[in-house]
């Protein structure tokens, strides 16, 4: 187990520094984006699984990438305090405060079952890059055991620690007000294709626990 500041998306009991997490994740990111991420060691294991050497040492980490493509509405808003919501509805309301886009072409119940897999891990953090009209943002988040993952429609990630059927990630940083204004604006037109990279990393290797789950 490990703890978890929200406010800072901070993980501490590492072996190494929190600033230097950060910089791990910031770089996986970077290059999972130019599609560097190396190849799996293990043959059998499902193509999504890849992994990551971190600074040159022997520390792997287990990873799963998905990719959600939706998008634009004109009743985007993204002022939720808590949530942000990606969802396959093709309409929305004024009232829909969290949805930065529609038409999305997955729900939380179409993701691979190996992504499923990981992001059920106590272990387990969630980054989501999403891109739209040139604009790019991060958010993380972290995965847990209870994720049910079930439902056909949405994709909810958020602040708190609440888990219903569309939830794919806890405790992220942050929820729709906090997204790139630049981005969100792009999403208010129809035309504005959102790019959704999900990639959950099993973090276990670093606390120095069994990878076996």
């Amino acid at each position: 187990m490990f703890a978890w500041d929200r406010k800072h998306c901070l993980l501490y009991q590492l072996r190494f520094d929190n600033a230097l997490l950060f910089q791990h994740l910031y770089k996986l990111t970077s290059l999972l984006l130019k599609a560097k991420h190396c190849a799996p060691q293990n043959s059998a294991l499902n193509p999504a699984l890849n992994c990551l050497t971190l600074n040159n040492s022997r520390t792997l980490l287990t990873l799963a990438v998905e990719k959600v493509e939706a998008w634009g509405h004109e009743n985007v808003k993204a002022s939720h305090k808590t949530t942000f919501e990606i969802t396959r509805d093709e309409h929305l309301t004024p009232r829909g405060d969290c949805i930065i886009a529609v038409r999305a072409s997955k729900g939380v119940a179409d993701l691979d079952p190996t992504f499923k897999d990981l992001i059920r891990r106590e272990s387990s953090i969630l980054i989501i890059v999403l891109e739209a009209g040139g604009f790019r943002d991060i958010v993380i988040a972290r995965g847990s055991e209870k994720l049910e993952l079930s439902d056909t429609r949405r994709i909810i990630v958020r602040k708190s620690r609440y888990i219903e059927g569309a939830t794919l990630g806890i405790e992220a940083n942050k929820a729709a007000r906090d997204l790139s204004r630049e981005l969100i604006s792009s999403l208010r037109n129809p035309s504005t294709k959102l790019v959704a990279r999900l990639i959950a990393i099993d973090l276990n290797p670093l606390l120095g626990g069994d990878n076996s789950q």
